[in-house]
C-alpha cells in the first residue's frame, strides 16, 4: 500500500496523511487559492480541506475515476484530465 506523506520541516516526525485518500496511485496534486490540496489518483480525485477529506468519483458525478492531471483557476475552478 502507497503512503502519502506530509513533511513540514521542524514540526516533528513524518506521519501518514493518506487516511481519505481515495487511492493509492497518486498522479497530480495542486493546490486551490483557499490551501485545498487536490489529488488526482486511480480511483478519483481526494481533496483535503484542514483535516476534512472529500472523494469525487464516478459515483459522484465523474465521468472516469483515473485522473492523471488536475490544475486550479484563480477562481477554484478544478481542472481535470485523464484516461490518456
Amino acid at each position: 500500500m502507497a503512503e502519502l506523506v506530509c513533511i513540514r520541516p521542524g514540526h516533528g516526525p513524518l506521519t501518514p496523511w493518506n487516511k481519505g485518500l481515495c487511492g493509492n496511485k497518486v498522479r497530480a496534486i495542486a493546490v486551490d487559492k483557499d490551501n485545498t490540496v487536490w489529488m488526482g489518483t486511480d480511483k478519483g480525485i481526494s481533496a483535503l480541506s484542514g483535516n476534512q477529506w472529500t472523494t469525487h468519483n464516478m459515483k459522484n458525478g465523474l465521468s472516469w475515476n483515473e485522473q492523471k492531471a488536475i490544475g486550479c483557476d484563480p477562481r477554484t475552478n478544478i481542472r481535470l484530465g485523464g484516461r490518456w
